[in-house]
Formats: C-alpha cells, structure tokens, sequence
C-alpha cells in the first residue's frame, strides 16, 4: 500500500494559510476591542448624566436601553464588570492568542494548541453572543454596536475552524493556555472596571457645607476638576438658566420625595416610567443624595406620561396602558416609605413593562393592589396627574425627563444640578467665575409662561 505523504509544498501552503489567518484574526480581535472600549466609554458617560450614544436611534434601536437592560445592569453587577468590559476582555485575549498562533506556526509544525486555544476561546463567545442576541429579540431592542460585535465573533468563528489543529493538540493543554491568556487581562479590565464606576463628579466634590480652608470657594474648586469641554457646557447651561425666568408655584411639601422641604435648593423632576434618560437621572440624584444632605435640597417628582390616553397633549399612545399606570401608581405612593423602592424596581426592568409587572413589582415592596386601586382609579388622582402636565406644559416641556430648579428650567445634568446645590441655588456665586466665558447667551426657550 502506498500513501502520499504531505510535501514540503504542501506543509508550506497551509503554513502559508495559518499564517494569514493568525494575522485577519489580529485585526479582528483588535476592531472588537475598540468597539468594545467604545461601548464602555459611552455606558459611563450616558449612566454619567452625558448625552446619548449616536447609535439611540428609536425605542427598537438604542445601544443605551441594551446597556442598561436588566440581563446588562445583572452582569455588571454580579461580576463588577459590564458586558462591554468583558467583550474589551475577550477580545484582548483573542489578540494574544492569534498573535502567538502566528509566531509558533511553522512549515513543520502548525501552532496546535493556540489554534486549540482560539477555537475554545472563540466558540464560547459565540454561544455568549447567540445568548445575548435571542434576549435582544426577546426584549425587542437592538444595540447597532453589539450586533458589529456578534458578526465579528461569527467571523472569526468561521476563519478558526477551517484551520487543522493537528492531532497532537491537546485541548486540556488549549484550556490551560486560554486561562494563563485571560486571567491576567481580566485582573487588568477588572482594575479599570472599578475606576470607571466611581463617579465622574463624585471623585472630587467637595461637601455643600464646605470640607476645604474658608479661603477656597467649594464651587470654584469643584468646577475647575471637571473637563475643559464639560465646564464649557456648563457656562452655557448656566447662561441660559441665569436668563430664564423663573415660573410660579413654590414646594408643594405632599410631592417632595426626598429632603427637606424648606432646603434652599427645590428640584422638580417630570419623568416618564418608559424614558431611559428618566431613569438615568433617578440612579443620578440617588447618588447626590449620598453627597448632599437633605438639609440642602429637595426633590419633587411629577408626571409626564407619553401617553394620550391620560395626557391629551400627546398625539399617540402605545395601547398598553404602562405609563398612565405607573404615573397614577406613584402618585398614589407619594409620602410613602415604599415610593422609592417602586419607582426604582420600574426604571430598573422598564424595557419589560406590562401593566401586569407593574403590579408584581410593586408587590414585592408590600404594595396591595386592592388597597391601592381606589386611589389610582379615583378622580383625585387623575386630577392631580392632569396639574402635573398642565404645569409641565406652562416650562414648555420638549421632552422627558424635565428638571426645573428654584423655579428655572435646566438639564438633566448631575454636575449642574450639584454646582446649585453646593451654591445653595445662587446662579451668581463667585465660584461660577472660574468656568470660561459662555458660547450663546441671551433668553432661551426655557421660560415659563
């Protein structure tokens, strides 16, 4: 019998193809660490009170709702890293297998156990990616992101099975090497995990009542540690609150749900349970809250619900009755410890709203519903709710969430909102001087009638 041993050529040429596949899968893995870092940058800046991603297009496509979404919140949470950050993670350790994949192949001999290694190491991501992705659709929210990411693993999946390992790899021996790889850029990302989530305006925020010499103004000392670009949007945002005439009705003390009721700083909030952003300023003043005492401010939660069956000043309805219910729900829990504990079970699992959850969450912070459902069917309460939008209308309301301090239309913004409070609400303090001169001056849009 006679058996055709590979050649030289023949070693060659699959030599040839490892070693252009270790080098497309280098640039793979490296564009998926860059998406990832990207993703990540974003998810701190959105949960910092910044602007939304580019990629929030609609309700079906927000790189933010995914983000933040239950399964999301859950993984950072357990693992005190974000999805992003273990993507970051993967994809680092792809790029130093297919970097050692691409100096160990030889003519003689191909590079068998980190081919093993990037196939065990790909494959799983792979079926994280198929997991994720089902949820996606279960959740019907899309991440343009995160998709780029699952069609880069299902590239690479592609490139790296079509590659011969040999007999002689070992997959015990892969697993150990994929191991040594990711363990240490873990211990790194896990590092840059726990910076990125101390809080941007927190890590050098003096206290209202001042920490520092009496010849330092807090303000100023606050303000000048933040970036060069955010303390120009800040002189802007502050140019327009400073002209902006301040509205009627002073603190309505059965609204105020946290603080005291005669602090010099009175915020006012309109949320609406389904709006991300609404539930990034709710995780934003649960943080001011640990920084400021109640002495200094107040907050006062109202209700805008984007939805026409309980606000005819809105055009469309979702017919699903969840907004309109978790207004009335609230309004009906306001002086009540349990507020609170709701409010923030809805925003945390908003993605998944039915009027039927609602109940259940609720239900898990003692709320009956069948104590609590004459107050929410009651016309009291749908009076109340209706003086909420009335008085959102009168600030010329574009959008949620709708903040007004001491009266004055503002952003949502956490650094603004706690530069009034460490001013206690003096858009003139001295310590304002320190930001750079404002790009638009003049009256805005944000009067009240």
């Amino acid at each position: 019998m006679h058996m055709d041993m590979p050649t030289a050529e023949t070693r060659g040429g699959t030599s040839n193809t490892i070693s252009r596949t270790a080098r497309q899968l280098c640039g793979l893995a490296l564009a998926a660490v860059v998406l990832c870092a990207y993703q990540w940058l974003e998810l701190v800046a959105i949960n910092s009170g910044g602007t939304a991603p580019l990629c929030n297009v609609s309700e079906t496509v927000n790189c933010a709702a995914v983000w933040n979404s239950p399964v999301s919140v859950a993984v950072h949470h357990i693992t005190g890293i974000p999805i992003a950050g273990w993507g970051l993670t993967w994809g680092m350790a792809v790029l130093a297998l297919a970097v050692l994949m691409l100096m160990q192949s030889t003519p003689t001999a191909p590079a068998g156990i980190p081919i093993r290694a990037l196939q065990l190491t790909i494959g799983v991501a792979l079926a994280v990616c198929l997991l994720l992705l089902a949820y996606s659709i279960a959740i019907a929210v899309f991440c343009p992101t995160c998709l780029a990411f699952y069609l880069f693993v299902g590239v690479m999946t592609y490139m790296i099975t079509r590659i011969p390992a040999g007999n002689n790899a070992n997959w015990l021996k892969a697993a150990g090497l994929s191991a040594a790889v990711l363990i240490p850029v873990l211990a790194v990302v896990f590092a840059i995990s726990l910076y990125s989530t101390r809080d941007s305006f927190a890590e050098s925020t003096p206290s209202p009542q001042g920490t520092t010499s009496s010849s330092e103004n807090p303000l100023a000392r606050f303000l000048t540690s933040q970036p060069k670009d955010l303390q120009q949007y800040l002189s802007n945002v502050l140019a327009e609150y400073r002209h902006t005439k301040p509205g009627n009705g002073g603190v309505d003390a059965t609204r105020v749900t946290w603080g005291d009721k005669n602090a010099p700083v009175h915020l006012v909030e309109w949320i609406e349970i389904r709006c991300s952003h609404c539930r990034d300023l709710h995780k934003n003043l649960d943080q001011l809250r640990e920084l400021a005492p109640p002495d200094a401010w107040n907050i006062e939660t109202r209700f805008f619900p984007l939805d026409s069956e309980c606000n005819s000043s809105v055009q469309r309805s979702p017919g699903n009755g969840v907004s309109c219910l978790a207004a009335k729900l609230l309004i009906c829990l306001a002086g009540d410890q349990k507020e609170d504990a709701v409010r923030a079970a809805l925003f945390q699992n908003q993605s998944q709203l039915t009027t039927a959850s609602i109940w259940e969450l609720a239900g898990t912070s003692g709320i009956k519903r069948e104590k609590l459902q004459p107050c929410i069917d009651a016309p009291a309460t749908a009076k109340t709710l209706q003086q909420d939008i009335d008085l959102a209308l009168q600030y010329k309301i574009e959008g949620t969430p709708l903040v007004v301090i001491n009266g004055r239309k503002t952003v949502a913004l956490p650094h603004m909102i706690f530069a009034l409070i460490i001013s206690q609400g003096r858009a003139d303090d001295p310590g304002f001087d320190v930001l750079p001169p404002p790009e638009v001056t003049g009256k805005t849009d944000n009067q009240a009638l």
